[in-house]
């Protein structure tokens, strides 16, 4: 079975790269994303309107810390993707720096707002492989830090799923048709790293061994990565609680909207940033327990809070490595002096 899933995930890999270096694919992409951002922007902007003029601005809370604190705890789940992405490296036989990780990965989600498609992950493969990752390895790291991401979105959406959001007509056969496909996320998420082993010792030599691939290691970047969602969802259910008071099971609705507006958008790559459409879904989720034009306006609340948060987290791994780099320049002139120091009394005894 794993062998089967691996040919299968190797011939989709050639035949996706073969396909997005044509022509007509990047001006097709090109034409969908804009098609699709002015259709999110239809929506969006009249629902947005038609909400905020019938708003009752005084019910609103505006209180500044819940906001702060979200951008914050958006800003260290912007790191924990770089912290990921280390590990899925090491996953594959690759010990690059932990700092360095994270400025690959702060830098390449400021690339995703850049027009096209895929920018953030594109990006992402040019900066990796500039230090030494083969080709091979960075398309399977890639590959399983996309399946990752959306098997776990998938995973704490279905999980967490809110009632008033389930199918009704499906109402009786409803329990089990979500337990088939959270069992079927869970068995895709058990599988994944086999998978990505086998994948890379096919390389014959094009990428590292088959040994030195560590499955207990990739299943820790999974188990990040749903961490990952729940405390993002976390953060912005208190930016959601700084606009409008949340009602009981707020939480619940708040989470499984940023997962699925998140699983939504990653199938949307060409979209760039999946910009109008994450709004789009975290505006009708958040619909069912707050006032439309206040969901409205925490679904463009979160994605300024997101920019805001990527700007933070971008500087902060670059403001860790600059101060790293003065630690080491202090520790290599101490130890040049100490050295310095140790020949000369080598020679006075000579």
């Amino acid at each position: 079975m794993v062998e089967r899933a691996t040919l299968w995930v190797e011939g989709l890999s050639r035949r996706w790269t073969a396909w997005r270096k044509t022509r007509a694919w990047k001006r097709a992409a090109a034409l969908l994303a804009v098609v699709t951002v002015a259709a999110c922007a239809v929506y969006l902007g009249p629902q947005l309107l038609a909400g905020l003029r019938g708003l009752d601005w005084a019910t609103l809370r505006g209180a500044v810390r819940p906001a702060g604190l979200s951008v914050l705890l958006t800003a260290a789940c912007v790191l924990l993707g770089g912290l990921n992405w280390w590990l899925i490296l090491r996953g594959l036989g690759y010990a690059l720096p932990l700092d360095l990780c994270l400025r690959i990965h702060t830098g390449s989600n400021l690339a995703g707002y850049l027009p096209g498609y895929a920018w953030k992950y594109l990006g992402k493969a040019y900066l990796t492989g500039k230090h030494g990752v083969p080709a091979r390895a960075l398309a399977a790291a890639l590959g399983y830090e996309f399946a990752g991401l959306l098997l776990s979105g998938l995973l704490v959406s279905l999980a967490l799923l809110p009632p008033s959001l389930q199918a009704a007509r499906w109402q009786p056969i409803w329990p089990a048709l979500r337990g088939a496909a959270i069992a079927l996320t869970v068995a895709g998420l058990a599988a994944a790293p086999l998978v990505l082993a086998r994948f890379v010792a096919r390389g014959h030599g094009s990428g590292p061994a088959g040994r030195f691939a560590r499955p207990p290691v990739l299943w820790g970047a999974l188990l990040l990565m749903v961490g990952s969602w729940l405390l993002y969802g976390t953060a912005h259910a208190l930016l959601v609680s700084g606009l409008a008071p949340l009602p009981r099971g707020g939480w619940q609705v708040c989470v499984f909207s940023l997962a699925a507006s998140y699983v939504v958008t990653l199938v949307a790559l060409f979209v760039p940033g999946g910009l109008g459409i994450r709004e789009a879904v975290i505006a009708q989720s958040l619909g069912t327990i707050i006032a439309p034009g206040a969901a409205a306006l925490v679904a463009v609340s979160a994605r300024l809070a997101l920019i805001v948060a990527e700007l933070v987290a971008f500087g902060l791994a670059f403001l860790w490595t600059a101060l790293r780099g003065q630690a080491g320049g202090a520790a290599g002139h101490t130890e040049a002096a100490e050295e310095g120091h140790n020949r000369s009394i080598t020679q006075m005894g000579e």
